[in-house]
């Protein structure tokens, strides 16, 4: 079914367009609460607490956009919020008086091997490198987002690549 069908029939209360839409975006909104969620079931909660909101809201969305990007869009303001609802996030001026150091990007690793690299990181720069780097989000969206500082963005990104990068080096003398 194409997304404009979905939309119009979930906008009429539509029983196969909801199913549809469940159907065909929910394993990807799944992954996407994977990254932030860590716990595989969570994330499932959390995805059925997106859908939900997402189903409640449908005639919000605006059919100009993509709706993909609208969906994944509502999936990480829910992830967020939980993690704020459930962790105490680092204090950013401690992070922001560390010394900075060099980044590189991650190689050769298997998608498995890197989700659970990814999981070990503080919740701070997990959030932040997969806002950045795997949603696409720029430092200034992602300071609006989780109300700190574009340049708090910056540091926990560079932050979360340098321990990465430590990690990968751990791989490669593993291999």
């Amino acid at each position: 079914m194409e997304d404009s069908s979905i939309i119009s029939g979930c906008k009429r209360g539509r029983e196969s367009a909801y199913k549809a839409l469940v159907e065909k975006y929910s394993p990807a909104l799944l992954a996407v609460c994977i990254r932030y969620m860590i716990d595989k079931e969570h994330a499932k909660d959390v995805l059925q607490d997106s859908l939900i909101k997402i189903i409640r809201n449908i005639d919000q969305f605006e059919e100009k956009g993509s709706l993909r990007n609208w969906l994944i869009t509502i999936v990480v303001n829910t992830c967020l919020k939980e993690i704020k609802k459930y962790r105490h996030l680092e204090d950013i001026d401690s992070v922001l008086n560390e010394e900075n150091r060099e980044m590189s990007a991650i190689d050769d690793l298997h998608v498995k091997d890197l989700l659970n690299v990814l999981n070990q990181l503080p919740d701070m720069q997990r959030i932040i490198f997969n806002l950045h780097a795997v949603e696409g989000y720029s430092h200034a969206e992602i300071a609006t987002l989780m109300n700190i500082a574009e340049s708090s963005s910056r540091v926990y990104l560079t932050r979360a690549r340098q321990f990465l990068q430590l990690k990968t080096k751990s791989f490669e003398h593993q291999k």
